[in-house]
């Protein structure tokens, strides 16, 4: 669902914040987090800038702003096609960079964003956007 870095933890709320999103998981496991961990998270979305985590993995790699890839799904609340961007969340995007070649694949009721994000908590530049629609649709 998605990989980046923790920005804030709430452990009486049970969740945390990363790339945006904030992400409900296990109280016991939020004690072994910390702010700046770069974390790859499973599970589904609940809502826009929600994911309820089945299981969620911290890298032993570091976390360079800028750098790093990260990696988002979720539920575009707003985008303006006229400048490039979108929220999902609380997470500003600005997808102008996936324009260019095949990162560009339609914005749906839910997308997969790649890139990288230069300041923690900061806009993402997305440099690949897939749409995740199917994650809606039942067999």
């Amino acid at each position: 669902m998605l990989a980046g870095p923790v920005s804030e933890i709430d452990l009486d709320a049970g969740s945390f914040t990363a790339v945006g999103q904030t992400v409900t998981y296990s109280h016991a496991a939020l004690g072994s987090m910390a702010v700046g961990d770069f974390v790859v998270v499973y599970g589904s979305l609940t809502g826009a800038g929600q994911i309820d985590a089945t299981g969620v993995d911290i890298s032993a790699d570091m976390y360079v702003p800028g750098a790093s890839e990260v990696m988002v799904t979720g539920i575009p609340s707003s985008i303006d096609y006229s400048t490039g961007s979108m929220r999902i969340g609380d997470l500003n995007v600005d997808y102008t960079l996936s324009l260019g070649g095949n990162g560009f694949g339609e914005m749906g009721a839910a997308i997969t964003v790649y890139g990288t994000q230069p300041a923690l908590g900061g806009t993402m530049l997305g440099d690949t956007v897939i749409d995740k629609t199917e994650l809606f649709l039942r067999d």
